[in-house]
């Protein structure tokens, strides 16, 4: 299931990076509109780790360990019914 995970990243990644490259070590912000409120906020992070690979995958970061990215953080940007999604912003710091 992870390697589908990282596969969908990977898409998404290729979609909207192009060919960027990390050269400096980075911040990741993930936040999460979620459709409703039942999901248990220890349960929303489930990204970040084929995401984090799917960096790599794509050649967007050399390594995903700590040296690479610094910070994580995650913010639960409330409901939308209509367009639940994970905005994810990357940058280097």
């Amino acid at each position: 299931m992870e390697r589908d995970f990282v596969m969908i990243c990977s898409n998404a990644i290729r979609y909207q990076l192009r060919k960027a490259k990390v050269e400096k070590p980075i911040r990741i912000t993930y936040t999460f509109y979620e459709a409703d409120g039942r999901r248990d906020l220890g349960n929303i992070s489930f990204i970040d780790k084929p995401f984090e690979d799917a960096l790599q995958v794509c050649k967007v970061l050399q390594n995903d360990n700590q040296t690479w990215v610094k910070e994580l953080h995650f913010i639960l940007g409330g409901t939308d019914k209509k367009n639940p999604r994970i905005l994810i912003e990357i940058e280097e710091i």
